[in-house]
């Protein structure tokens, strides 16, 4: 007998097909739309974040109503027969103690299109919630995910299949201060800043005052982990084929010893770990450093510009995406429910503070109107040079969640929870100023 899942996907597929049965389907006759919900978890992906979960139901209900709008769009409501209501998941902490309590509490909102993170979108795959997107999508499926850059689809594919199609991206840039760099007598950053020029700077911008105490510091090096120092010194953590710890490799010892002197040697960025480095900024605006990386605009006072990561060796950028939408195994109506995915995910594109769509990134200074002309190229090119973080978690609680991130899979799905103390012990012995050829190899005896 074939399964609920088979028939819905082999509906879809001769749906999405040329044949009669396609021109049936969208014939006059058959008027009444088909009613379709999305729920989504509060994300922090859209531009300009919502405080408070209202704000974000509005922005969601403002893209679904632009998408209405677009008659002529052959994958908006109009032409494709449906109406979405956005939803926002309510009661989601705390979380259900198992899988399967989780899979029966979403289950029963009846929802027909889900947005989640990365790792959700694979634990939910991996427990049959979701549908794979391109067998669903069928034809489409190769041109539509031609649209993206294809590393921010690798975090939403599981068992070889693509469960989820990504709504934003977020390249990990440098943050600076364009009216301290003045103040302090500091060319803005161009194109061609490396790594040695990311220390000269920082040295100039750091000021201290008469004690030595650092009243401003140039640059904080650790919010978001060690994979940009490790890829643009052509390092790895783990050996890709193998499994092998990279971290004795006299590329990554480079690398580590490069940030191990950003906070001894030049002491330009604090000796801290990132939780507690935070806790220095939060006095006043004006002391948060006069550089540092983030894949997010912050609202921060001052003057703070985007601009592409200096370069190493090598261009490589870190990028992970934190909202998608799927399709869920309980929609009534699939082939609705795929058009919607693919207008719902189109119109989003302006809606977030980075686009995963080549299209849309192209157009980002269209969507992004407080983007000066040259931050928007530095977002183009670094999306050009980018690679997706381990299984597309964010770095943004620094290296617990590097940790967190790493103790998920890698490429091999080989690294454990083990691997945790052992990251956790190369920042912190860094911290201390420890040697690093020591650091390494009680690291790699962990990894």
């Amino acid at each position: 007998m074939l399964s609920r899942r088979a028939l819905v996907i082999g509906a879809a597929a001769l749906g999405a097909g040329c044949g009669p049965m396609r021109s049936f389907l969208l014939v006059p006759s058959l008027p009444k739309p088909a009613e379709l919900t999305w729920f989504s978890l509060t994300f922090g992906g859209l531009y300009e974040p919502a405080a408070r979960e209202q704000d974000l139901l509005a922005k969601l209900q403002s893209a679904v109503a632009a998408l209405g709008e677009d008659k002529e769009n052959p994958n908006g409501p109009v032409r494709g027969n449906y109406r979405v209501t956005p939803r926002l998941i309510e009661n989601w902490h705390p979380y259900p103690a198992s899988w399967g309590q989780l899979v029966d509490w979403l289950g029963s909102l009846e929802v027909d299109l889900l947005s989640l993170p990365a790792p959700m979108v694979r634990a939910l795959a991996d427990q049959r919630v979701l549908l794979p997107i391109d067998r669903v999508l069928s034809a489409d499926s190769k041109l539509l995910t031609q649209e993206f850059y294809p590393y921010l689809l690798d975090p939403y594919r599981f068992e070889g299949s693509l469960y989820a199609l990504p709504v934003n991206a977020l390249p990990l840039m440098l943050y600076y201060d364009a009216r301290y760099f003045a103040a302090a007598g500091v060319p803005p950053v161009d194109s061609g800043w490396n790594w040695d020029a990311l220390v000269e700077s920082a040295v100039t911008l750091t000021r201290r005052d008469e004690s030595g105490a650092t009243e401003h510091w140039g640059f904080e090096a650790h919010r978001y982990g060690l994979w940009w120092m490790l890829w643009q010194n052509e390092a790895e953590l783990r050996d890709p084929e193998t499994g092998e710890c990279c971290l004795q490799d006299p590329a990554a010892g480079e690398a580590l010893e490069f940030y191990s002197n950003l906070l001894h040697n030049h002491r330009v960025s604090p000796p801290l770990m990132s939780d507690d480095a935070a806790k220095l900024y939060e006095v006043t605006a004006d002391s948060w450093p006069a550089m540092f990386y983030t894949p997010r605009q912050h609202m921060w006072n001052g003057d703070y510009r985007w601009a592409k990561l200096p370069h190493g060796k090598v261009r490589s950028v870190p990028v992970y995406s934190d909202m998608s939408i799927a399709i869920t195994d309980w929609t009534e109506d699939l082939e609705a429910a795929a058009t919607a995915l693919k207008g719902l995910v189109g119109i989003m594109q302006q809606y977030v503070s980075v686009p995963a769509k080549r299209e849309a990134v192209a157009q980002l200074a269209k969507f992004r109107r407080n983007l000066r002309p040259a931050e928007v190229a530095a977002v183009q090119a670094s999306l050009e040079h980018g690679r997706m973080l381990p299984q597309g978690v964010p770095m943004n609680d620094g290296i617990p969640t590097l940790a967190q991130a790493l103790s998920m899979g890698d490429a091999a799905f080989q690294l454990t929870r083990e691997a945790a103390p052992g990251l956790d012990r190369i920042l912190a012995a860094l911290v201390r100023g420890d040697h690093v050829e020591a650091i390494t190899s009680r690291a790699c005896a962990r990894v």
